[in-house]
């Protein structure tokens, strides 16, 4: 019988599982590893100590298991966080720890001139996305002006699954959706933006450009001494664990919107035709020629999850917590932006603001509020992404949708319904379903029956009154405060 193998490296652990030809999970794996943090507003992964040791030693576990033949593995995909950024030499060894930009705040002191040189206004011309902190440009800018001696040393840049597959592969190759993402790329011509690149000294280290579906290459030699796979096992290219949920979910098709919840938020549905005028973003999907719309709303909860011991559990903590809160969060608002805001409006100045605090109100009621407070901000994109496209199904996915409140005030929010699979899995399932499907073994209406429907989570009409009233607020709390969020960073 042949199988598969799914991997995904995350922010807190390698997991991983394998499947057989029927789409039935024979067994799976994880190993947890640590967000490093050196100081204040950094994060950041060893990739010789986190990604590749933890990807060898899950796809070990998986066989050992399982007690199956390698030679009856088919194909393995992996995805790793897409806002990575990691320079290599020229043996494709790492120079510095791993730059997680999902997650990191260096590059914020710098934004403001390299939005100068190249404006919003510029870049959507050329089909290029807005500059943020977590884009690649800034972060690059930023590192090599810390650590001028890089510049002579890089031969290669990493980002998403570039490392992992060139370690397993010998090919330095990404996908065209995590290019698109780094904000250092035309959707338009669909190639990196020379100019940009060129700019950073960077034009002659990017990876190829390939869709996720398609194989990155064979396994080589020596990574499969290491994992215990065969050499030659195909490997496909892959793209982010959200664009991999997305698959799990069965929302590949148009109208198939997938929100993750969790320290990262973000809607994505595959599109139909190009969209410039919605606010969100347009870009690559998993197959060829494919697009998909995103919305997105980063480091959410980083604020109050900063210095723990253990931030997964601060996180789940938090969530719980929230939910003995009342739906409302007792008359308090929260603009949950600790990084600017993203999508629908692009504003990197945005800031954080909770409103309307009370002596009465209680931790329960800020954290609620905060949870809410992305729920708003995910309404306001489903809304833009609405008015160019229509949504059939929306489906939740990400460790958040454990906490039923903030899937209940989503839907209360938005007032649509929210579809919750049955399976626990998350990008590595995925992955392993996006290896089936290329090699034969399964096709993508199969996930119905693999990954049913567990539950729907229904809007309850008699808050719609409240939650229509608090989401004008929050609107309104963002347009009378714009400029003085935009004062705050000139002192």
């Amino acid at each position: 019988m042949s199988h598969v193998i799914g991997i995904d490296v995350g922010n807190f652990s390698v997991r991983g599982l394998l499947l057989d030809r029927h789409g039935k999970v024979i067994t799976s794996a994880r190993l947890p590893h640590e967000i490093r943090q050196p100081a204040a507003g950094l994060a950041e992964h060893v990739a010789q100590e986190d990604w590749w040791p933890g990807l060898v030693r899950v796809i070990r576990q998986l066989l050992e298991q399982s007690r199956i033949r390698p030679e009856t593995i088919d194909a393995l995909c992996t995805s790793l966080p897409e806002k990575t950024l990691l320079l290599l030499d020229r043996h494709f060894e790492p120079l510095h720890p791993a730059i997680l930009g999902q997650l990191d705040s260096r590059a914020e002191s710098g934004l403001a001139a390299l939005r100068r040189q190249w404006p919003d206004s510029h870049l959507q011309h050329r089909s290029r996305l807005p500059l943020h902190a977590s884009a690649l440009l800034p972060l690059l800018h930023t590192l090599l002006r810390q650590h001028p001696q890089l510049g002579a040393q890089t031969h290669h840049l990493a980002i998403g699954n570039s490392y992992l597959l060139q370690r397993l592969t010998g090919h330095f190759v990404t996908d065209y959706h995590t290019a698109a993402l780094s904000g250092t790329f035309e959707t338009a011509s669909m190639s990196w933006a020379r100019d940009m690149l060129a700019s950073a000294g960077a034009l002659e280290w990017m990876p190829q450009l390939h869709w996720a579906t398609d194989m990155a290459g064979a396994l080589g030699r020596e990574a499969a001494r290491q994992t215990g796979l065969s050499t030659g096992t195909p490997v496909l290219t892959g793209s982010s664990a959200r664009l991999a949920e997305t698959l799990h979910n069965g929302a590949t098709q148009p109208g198939n919107m997938t929100i993750h919840y969790g320290t990262e938020v973000s809607l994505i549905q595959p599109g139909r035709q190009y969209h410039t005028d919605t606010g969100l973003w347009n870009l690559p999907y998993l197959f060829p020629d494919s697009r998909c719309l995103m919305g997105e709303l980063l480091q959410s909860f980083r604020g109050l999850r900063h210095g723990q011991p253990n931030e997964h559990h601060a996180f789940e903590d938090m969530s719980y917590e929230a939910g003995h809160s009342p739906a409302g969060a007792d008359e308090l608002i929260t603009l949950p932006w600790f990084q600017g805001s993203r999508t629908p409006v692009h504003d990197p100045q945005a800031k954080a603001l909770l409103f309307g605090l009370k002596l009465s109100h209680s931790r329960s009621d800020i954290f609620r509020s905060l949870l809410e407070g992305v729920s708003h901000t995910m309404t306001a994109n489903i809304r833009a992404l609405q008015q160019a496209e229509a949504t059939q199904m929306i489906y939740a996915d990400g460790l958040g949708i454990h906490n039923r409140s903030w899937l209940q005030a989503t839907s209360d929010i938005a007032g649509l319904h929210q579809s919750v699979r049955e399976n626990p899995f998350g990008a590595e399932l995925g992955n392993a379903l996006l290896a089936a499907i290329q090699v034969g073994n399964l096709k993508l209406a199969d996930v119905e029956h693999i990954n049913p429907v567990r539950e729907v989570i229904v809007p309850r009409p008699e808050l719609a009154r409240m939650y229509q009233r608090h989401h004008r607020i929050f609107q309104a709390l963002y347009l009378q405060n714009r400029a003085l969020m935009q004062r705050m960073d000139i002192f």
